[in-house]
């Protein structure tokens, strides 16, 4: 508690001095590729899975940008991303993260939400087909804690909340007073510059912050695609992905590869 009231007693001047309402942030997406096979495995399918794991990266780095303003934010790949897969292919180490990225459906997905009528729009890639999630934006039940750390020249404070049975944290900057964040995630009383998912699995970090005005119509809502809900778009995920787990059962143990096939994704 005294470290609330010290940090407030501290930044409160400044927060009403200087707050910085629309901008460009730049995240470093980092994912570390500690993926492990599910226990229920056959053993030899572990063995293979594990083989893989001997030639993959520990993690994989994205550039993502967040633009935003009192009325909107709209979250999608950053332009640093192209330059940066130039750079991987350049020194040999390719993208195949990135690849993995694209096929689950991540990569080049869009959000835009809108913080006057409460609306949230994502575009989404999903083993080839394309969907819309409309749906009010998430409202986790935040729980904010008195740390305080510097990110990106901000100073942030710490909020953690659950996601079923996972912790996640974020650092949010009272000094940018738009209740947003990476991947979708807001609804705290500052823009989160900084977000750990997964239990620190995929962590979203703010490189840069540009102050700077952002026209709303220059980033217009997603459109194409099925239109789903959140929940109707977990549920066709969770469900190919199992049938996918399945298929490669079933491979195996007709003596086929062990490679995964293409996945029909119906869309009507």
């Amino acid at each position: 508690m005294k470290k609330i009231v010290l940090f407030l007693a501290m930044t409160l001047p400044l927060f009403v001095l200087a707050q910085d309402k629309a901008g460009i942030i730049t995240y470093v997406e980092t994912i570390k590729m500690d993926w492990k096979p599910p226990a229920d495995l056959e053993p030899e399918m572990k063995a293979q899975i594990e083989e893989m794991r001997k030639h993959m990266p520990k993690s994989i780095s994205n550039y993502r940008e967040l633009a935003f303003n009192e009325e909107m934010a709209y979250y999608h790949v950053s332009p640093k991303q192209a330059e940066h897969e130039e750079q991987l292919n350049a020194n040999g180490g390719g993208h195949r993260g990135g690849r993995m990225m694209r096929m689950m459906g991540n990569a080049d997905k869009k959000h835009h939400l809108n913080l006057k009528k409460n609306k949230y729009v994502e575009k989404v890639e999903f083993f080839g087909r394309d969907f819309l999630i409309k749906d009010e934006p998430i409202a986790h039940e935040w729980k904010i804690i008195g740390e305080v750390k510097e990110i990106a020249g901000y100073q942030c404070q710490k909020a953690t909340a659950m996601i079923d049975t996972t912790e996640i944290v974020a650092w949010f900057c009272p000094f940018i007073p738009v209740s947003a964040g990476p991947d979708g995630v807001g609804k705290l009383p500052g823009m989160i510059l900084e977000l750990v998912l997964r239990d620190g699995s995929v962590t979203l970090s703010a490189e840069s912050v540009e102050v700077k005005a952002v026209n709303s119509d220059d980033y217009d809502v997603p459109k194409g695609g099925k239109t789903v809900s959140r929940t109707e778009f977990e549920t066709i995920r969770d469900e190919k992905i199992a049938e996918m787990r399945e298929e490669w059962k079933n491979r195996r143990k007709e003596g086929g590869g062990g490679g995964p096939r293409h996945i029909r994704v119906e869309t009507h």
